[in-house]
């Protein structure tokens, strides 16, 4: 609730706003799901899931404040997604899986966010509280 007085939104709005980020995402990149590709096993070569998950939220979220007009805060989750992004995708090299594959898993948990954040935005304050302490700029 703090995030949305914060940001002078409506969580209608910003749910609104997530869908439609998602619905272009979704139209704009023709990739089959990650998983319906053959890998390796996690235990073979993991990756943190936690940088994945937070990463795609700050592409949410940054989505979704500059369709609010608040590009001081896109800005910010901008920054942090990238940062995250090239982080995984420094990680996913470490262990031998192609860089690709960490854009793609990206994606992929972008757009099931948005999905259940869709549905419940309290799940969507719990974590954009998390992740922004785990991962500071």
């Amino acid at each position: 609730m703090e995030l949305l007085a914060q940001c002078g939104c409506s969580r209608s709005a910003i749910m609104r706003k997530l869908g439609l980020s998602f619905v272009v995402l979704a139209a704009a990149i023709p990739l089959p799901p990650v998983h319906s590709r053959t890998r390796l096993a996690y235990e073979k070569a993991p990756y943190n899931d936690t940088l994945i998950h937070c990463g795609a939220l700050f592409g949410l979220l940054a989505s979704a404040y500059e369709e609010a007009g608040d590009t001081s805060k896109s800005e910010t989750y901008r920054e942090k997604f990238g940062k995250q992004l090239r982080t995984s995708e420094n990680e996913f090299l470490r262990v031998g899986r192609p860089k690709q594959e960490a854009q793609e898993l990206y994606e992929e948990r972008r757009g099931t966010m948005a999905a259940v954040f869709e549905r419940n935005t309290e799940n969507l304050v719990s974590l954009v509280r998390f992740c922004d302490e785990k991962y500071p700029l």
